[in-house]
């Protein structure tokens, strides 16, 4: 191993459960740049489309109150 990561390491296992966990974290989710540029792409693109929809009149949007409500019928408890 490279001297770093042995510093790394070292400094890493003095840290307290809640702090390595956050490393973790951090390091599980480092995302690819490219990545994450096609991913939020995809996003606009689908915010795109259904905000044509629903200009377009093709769909029509369901009150919030209304859809909670089928929620709880669907999933009491």
């Amino acid at each position: 191993m490279s001297p770093t990561v042995e510093r790394l390491k070292a400094e890493i296992e003095a840290l307290s459960a809640d702090e390595r966990a956050e490393i973790v974290k951090f390091l599980t989710i480092i995302p690819d740049s490219n990545e994450e540029d096609e991913i939020e792409l995809a996003w606009e693109q689908e915010l795109e489309r259904r905000l044509r929809e629903v200009e377009n009149g093709e769909v029509c949007g369901v009150p919030g109150d209304e859809v909670f409500e089928q929620l709880r019928q669907k999933y009491p408890g």
